[in-house]
């Protein structure tokens, strides 16, 4: 994808305009990540995430189904009624009322609603079966988060350190050059050097900042300010 591309990508996702988007960019330095990244309460955690709370509903939902299933089972009551116009006297509308209660009983439907409440019942273990492999990978993506942004801010600090050795190396060998000490080979080997340790600190940075976001979509709401 091409810088316009990308720019115009950029802009759609946060919400700006591609010129005001660019005149950032154009400030230089490589994006960092400004806050730092706390789960907070794992359980917290996890039901915040869209695709645990679906799963969550769905479990409810199948469980509320298998009541209304095994309501079946059991008598029920219910009234019933009718109100008909009989006619009309002296300008009177007389009306004709009917109300009682209903008794239904499950003679000969037991056989149907017992396999009512066997389907409702392994619709509810799937279910069940489906909040536990939702869990289980929301917990994985979390900890395999947390494992590379933690990883990730160890390699920074060894990537800076190998920076500031190959610049304090750069400056002795062009000391060690202007004195009558050393070649100017070497200063160019130590200015190599520094350029590769530079690169590597680049990609570590963009590492860790690609962690952090798969980390921040993980917990859902799992970045605070510092």
């Amino acid at each position: 994808m091409g810088y316009a591309q990308a720019l115009n990508r950029l802009a759609t996702l946060t919400g700006q305009s591609s010129a005001s988007l660019a005149g950032v960019l154009r400030r230089g330095g490589q994006p960092v990540p400004h806050y730092r990244a706390s789960v907070g309460v794992p359980a917290d955690v996890l039901r915040l995430r869209p695709d645990v709370i679906v799963a969550e509903r769905n479990l409810a939902s199948a469980y509320a189904a298998v009541g209304v299933a095994r309501a079946d089972l059991y008598p029920s009551l219910t009234l019933g009624g009718t109100i008909t116009a009989s006619g009309v006297d002296g300008g009177k509308l007389s009306t004709v009322q009917s109300f009682g209660p209903s008794l239904s009983l499950p003679l000969f439907t037991g056989g149907k609603v017992r396999n009512n409440i066997s389907a409702a019942q392994s619709r509810a273990n799937q279910a069940q079966l489906g909040w536990q492999a939702v869990v289980l990978n929301a917990v994985e993506e979390i900890q395999n988060a947390l494992a590379a942004y933690g990883r990730d801010g160890r390699n920074m600090a060894a990537q800076e350190r190998l920076m500031s050795i190959s610049v304090q190396t750069l400056d002795l060998a062009r000391s060690s050059f202007q004195i009558g000490q050393g070649d100017f080979l070497s200063v160019l080997e130590a200015e190599r050097t520094l350029l590769d340790a530079r690169g590597a600190l680049a990609d570590a940075n963009r590492a860790r900042a690609l962690n952090f976001i798969r980390l921040s979509v993980a917990t859902v709401d799992g970045v605070t300010l510092p």
